[in-house]
């Protein structure tokens, strides 16, 4: 089975469903008493307006999107893990389906583990075990800043000697099967950014070890 047949049966079996409601409808959110839109139980990611200014210019005011998901790592605070698997070449893809996207299915392509730091302590995440796993990479990014507020995940390649059993809805794929994919924008930004570091920093080439020694680059520092 190639990745376009593979990935069009994963879109025929999503079952999500979504719809636009109203906030006086909501059995979930409500707004607080500092002026924020929250879920009653806090969790997750909350909205805000954030004002802001640039030399010359007049204030400006944005929703924004600031998560409430949060863990502490190299003096940053990280909101989600972003982990990709590698095993000779092939990376060990997820069919993923959110509300947000616009695809067929509502699904999109996107890594081993993409997931709020909440949702991972919480939840049987498929392959969590790998975060155990000593990383070739990894770095702290900011997710869109200009919709999401101070928000970082952070992003590991996990180099594994003996492949792992693809599970419903994964997919061991090469780069270029990841491309076909794109192709047909059904590749979600998180593969995207990860895949981009992989090429850049020459890992594939290089074979580079877990535990050897890398100069890192400024966004990994």
């Amino acid at each position: 089975m190639n990745i376009l047949t593979w990935f069009e049966t994963e879109q025929k079996k999503s079952t999500l469903q979504k719809k636009i409601i109203s906030l006086k409808d909501s059995k979930e959110w409500h707004m607080t008493p500092a002026g924020t839109l929250s879920k009653k139980d806090g969790k997750y990611y909350e909205i805000v307006l954030v004002a802001y200014q640039k030399p010359g210019e007049p204030w400006y005011e944005n929703a924004m999107i600031r998560s409430t998901s949060q863990h502490q790592h190299a003096q940053r605070q990280i909101h989600g893990m972003v982990l990709v698997a590698e095993h000779n070449g092939k990376f060990l893809v997820q069919a993923k389906a959110e509300a947000g996207n616009i695809t067929p299915g509502h699904i999109v392509l996107t890594t081993t583990i993409q997931s709020s730091h909440d949702n991972i302590a919480k939840y049987p995440i498929p392959y969590k075990q790998l975060m155990n796993e000593k990383p070739v990479f990894q770095f702290a990014a900011p997710q869109d800043a200009g919709m999401l507020y101070e928000k970082n995940n952070e992003y590991r390649l996990v180099r594994i000697t003996q492949p792992l059993e693809a599970q419903d809805h994964f997919y061991w794929a090469t780069i270029e099967e990841i491309h076909e994919l794109q192709k047909h924008n059904l590749v979600g930004d998180h593969l995207t950014q990860m895949m981009g570091h992989i090429l850049l920093s020459g890992v594939l080439q290089k074979k580079v070890a877990p535990d050897s020694k890398q100069k890192k680059t400024g966004v990994e520092k």
